[in-house]
């Protein structure tokens, strides 16, 4: 059975207006076509958008109402219907392929003045939205602020009907055109050592005819987006074409054929492995299949044992299940140990001097044999988790931020040397290393006071809290190699900090999900912000709360000033108290 979308169709019913004229179809009645419960995305109902073609006699603001639906429907690729709405003018200059904007838009379209007198050859039709977020022509969600974002279009009589002359650049999508429309992909590349995955999560539209597993691979060939391009590396050489649909063959095997620049690299087996990941990594969603045969030109290459590979072959190293938290009482540093039903009970010391209480420290994080914490506000500690191993000073600064490990053995942390002006430490620990503080590039970060960083569990991301002189940001940024020399860039806003009045903390739950910590005028709130897309959710922490940890979807702690360390209990939907006496909890690699 080929992955393509399940489908579903919108039957449009007519709204009337006003005044008795033609009506606008705006809405419609979903009917799936089949049984939609797998688990998989291709089974996902596509929902059919039939786009209306203007009407006879249709005022400006029902023409607007209608270019915007027929734009929003992907049963036409080409927008053909949507482009009977312009003007030839508007038909040239409109390029709804480059990029889309998602707005919403409560006060809707309005007319701009009075209404037309039937001598008057122009008028403005104004759409009231407020823009969330953009889609990139390479397919990349970008939150926006929600700032007002009036967009105006201008109308022109084309013998007795009104035409679209002048209309605001790309698509105009509303987050139920974005749900309905586009699909998550979830491109897999490899990190600078070519050692992990790392994913780059873009959105393509869709249509009922789409085979997902080949407009997946065809995607993955194009390479990454701009925010990764020069941070991560693809096997797949560039001009590498897919030369046929994904095919299917015995024991559900999806059949990858490339051609192209695929073929400098089919003697080599080292490469072909690092394709066939790849591969396996970004179909991993879809269900239909359970072994990938690569094929170059139309000839099988042995990858696997046996020609192919499997679902199960390659394996991301990076935990999976929640390790224990570490946090501070009285200077010492504990560890906690499991209690009944997973829950995390109150620990001994851990050894060395971490343990012992004689530095006065706090905002502990550990990675492998070794931990770190804030001494003073102006040092970051190393202590190794054996008997007899001392603290050791690793960064001195100014004031700094708690610090963050990655998955490398770095050690990263901000200093705010001035009122406003920061800049970014990084001290490695790993072997072979230089084992000296590095002062990161990050321009980007230059202008404003650093209150979190954290650096995600792979390495690849850098998120952020900086605060300006005007307000609060929300940022994250990709961690650029070369050598043993770093630098942070492409930031881009999560888009979660409009209104708040403070952002304490921050955490990465995965690689795609960080969890801010902020205070609104009345309350203290955590928020779930995904840095791929929509859908932000918010949850209220327990009373006093200071510091966040999280890992993964299932283990989320807060450290509160009373000295409480309290963890989510998802069942019962509230905060247990775990009669832990203690502060900044932390998971590894946090």
């Amino acid at each position: 059975m080929r992955s393509r979308v399940g489908c579903a169709i919108a039957v449009t019913v007519a709204l009337l207006v006003s005044g008795g004229c033609a009506g606008v179809p705006t809405g419609g009645v979903v009917m799936p076509d089949g049984d939609t419960r797998s688990e998989g995305p291709e089974s996902e109902p596509y929902i059919r958008v039939i786009a209306p073609t203007p009407g006879q006699g249709w005022i400006p603001t029902q023409i607007v109402e209608g270019f915007l639906a027929a734009s929003a429907s992907f049963d036409d690729p080409q927008h053909s219907v949507a482009r009977r709405y312009l003007t030839d003018k508007a038909n040239r200059a409109w390029a709804p392929q480059k990029e889309a904007t998602v707005y919403e838009s409560p006060e809707g379209i309005q007319l701009v003045g009075k209404e037309p007198l039937p001598t008057d050859a122009e008028v403005h039709v104004a759409l009231r939205a407020k823009a969330v977020a953009s889609i990139t022509k390479q397919g990349s969600y970008l939150a926006l602020e929600r700032q007002d974002a009036p967009q105006d279009f201008r109308l022109v009589r084309v013998g007795q009907e009104w035409r679209i002359d002048g209309l605001p650049k790309g698509l105009w999508l509303t987050p139920a055109d974005l749900r309905r429309s586009y699909r998550p992909i979830d491109l897999h590349f490899f990190d600078h050592y070519k050692s992990r995955p790392v994913v780059d999560t873009v959105y393509d539209p869709i249509s009922p005819d789409t085979d997902l597993a080949t407009m997946w691979v065809k995607r993955l060939l194009e390479g990454p987006t701009k925010s990764l391009r020069g941070a991560v590396w693809t096997a797949f050489p560039e001009g590498t074409t897919l030369r046929r649909e994904i095919g299917r063959g015995e024991g559900n095997t999806f059949v990858v054929d490339l051609g192209g620049a695929a073929r400098s690299v089919r003697s080599s087996s080292e490469t072909l492995k690092l394709m066939a990941a790849q591969l396996v990594w970004t179909l991993q969603r879809l269900k239909e299949w359970d072994r990938i045969e690569l094929q170059i030109d139309g000839v099988p290459m042995r990858v696997g044992s046996d020609g192919a590979v499997d679902r199960q072959d390659f394996r991301n190293d990076l935990p999976s299940t929640p390790p224990d938290l570490y946090y501070v009482n009285k200077g010492k540093v504990h560890r906690t140990r499991p209690g009944d039903q997973g829950r995390p009970v109150a620990g001994d010391p851990v050894s060395g001097e971490a343990g012992h209480g004689k530095r006065e420290v706090s905002h502990v994080t550990a990675h492998g044999n070794q931990v770190a914490a804030l001494a003073d506000g102006k040092e970051i500690l190393v202590a190794e988790l054996a008997d007899g191993a001392r603290w050791e000073r690793r960064i001195k600064g100014t004031r700094l931020t708690a610090p963050s490990w990655d998955v490398y053995s770095s050690l990263w942390v901000a200093d705010n040397v001035e009122p406003y002006k920061s800049r970014v430490l990084r001290w490695y620990g790993g072997p072979g290393g230089l084992r000296e503080v590095e002062t990161v590039a990050a321009p980007e970060l230059g202008e404003g006071e650093v209150v979190a960083l954290r650096i995600s569990r792979d390495g690849m991301r850098a998120a952020v809290v900086l605060r300006t002189a005007r307000k609060y940001r929300v940022l994250v940024g990709t961690v650029f190699r070369d050598g043993y020399r770093t630098r942070l860039g492409e930031f881009r806003e999560l888009g979660v900090a409009v209104n708040l009045q403070e952002v304490s903390d921050i955490a990465w739950q995965d690689d795609a999900n960080v969890v801010v910590l902020a205070a609104t005028k009345s309350a203290l709130q955590l928020y779930r912000v995904p840095i791929f897309g929509p859908g932000v959710t918010v949850l209220t922490p327990p009373t006093g709360t200071e510091t966040i940890a999280v890992f993964n979807s299932e283990s989320l702690a807060a450290g509160s000033r009373d000295d409480q360390v309290r963890i989510w209990n998802k069942d019962e939907e509230d905060w247990d108290d775990l009669e832990i006496q203690g502060g900044s909890p932390s998971y590894p690699l946090s």
